[in-house]
């Protein structure tokens, strides 16, 4: 676990177009991403909000908490800065 101010940039990216498993459908196709984390780390998650023509290597992101689920828990989320 790491503390951050949730700011990085993104490292790589791609389109996916067959999600790993049923639940993934309605949200095809969507951006996955690796972001380098202002604090020095890596995090790999879904970039959202942006379509592929948006996104650059090296642009600005930061993380936001989504609810999934019915258990109330929330997974993090990349969104351009």
């Amino acid at each position: 676990w790491h503390e951050s101010a949730g700011i990085g940039t993104v490292l790589s990216f791609t389109q996916v177009h067959r999600g790993p498993s049923p639940a993934f459908k309605p949200d095809q196709p969507y951006l996955l991403a690796i972001f380098d984390m202002d604090e020095g780390f890596r995090l790999m998650t879904n970039l959202r909000h942006c379509s592929v023509d948006d996104v650059r290597i090296g642009a600005r992101v930061r993380i936001v908490f989504e609810p999934r689920g019915d258990a109330g828990r929330k997974i993090p989320q990349g969104e351009l800065a």
